[in-house]
């Protein structure tokens, strides 16, 4: 009889725990993700990059949708072809191993278009655009005729909740 006892106090404690968490698992579906400035750049920081006048993220000003906007100024000493190289590998549709043999698919859906605006001019300018469902990135690699400093601007337009 003992026995029986104790099985039902522990199922009927088991169910308890159970129901109690059923409300938080429930809220936090209906948050939106939690996204934070720094986070969003870590993708796209180009290594050893200085960030000298800082970062923002703001709301987005998107009536529609619960959106974000970030953006800042990289800088590093490395050479414009370097740069470029650095964020080509990492737009590319496919990724190769270091041995250049084996190709790994991409973990998400993207379209990236890449412009170069540098012909004729005395400043070199590639624009990427990086375009990922509910996520626009766009990263403006340009290094002036004589400037020793590479310059990455990076804009990145986030919708935390789908349109309704």
């Amino acid at each position: 009889m003992r026995t029986s006892w104790m099985f039902g106090v522990v199922v009927a404690g088991i169910a308890l725990v159970i129901a109690s968490r059923l409300p938080a698992f429930a809220a936090d579906e209906t948050e939106p993700p939690r996204v934070t400035l720094l986070g969003s750049l870590e993708e796209w920081m180009y290594p050893e990059a200085t960030m000298p006048h800082g970062a923002t993220m703001s709301n987005g000003d998107y009536g529609a949708a619960m959106t974000v906007h970030s953006h800042t100024v990289l800088e590093t000493k490395d050479d414009f072809a370097k740069v470029i190289a650095f964020y080509e590998k990492l737009v590319a549709s496919q990724r190769v191993d270091s041995e250049g043999g084996a190709v790994e698919p991409l973990r998400q859906t993207q379209s990236a278009a890449t412009v170069d605006d540098s012909e004729g001019r005395p400043v070199k300018v590639r624009v990427i655009t990086v375009n990922r469902p509910r996520v626009s990135t766009t990263l403006v690699v340009s290094q002036g005729a004589g400037e020793k400093v590479t310059h990455i601007a990076w804009s990145q337009h986030r919708e935390l909740e789908p349109a309704k």
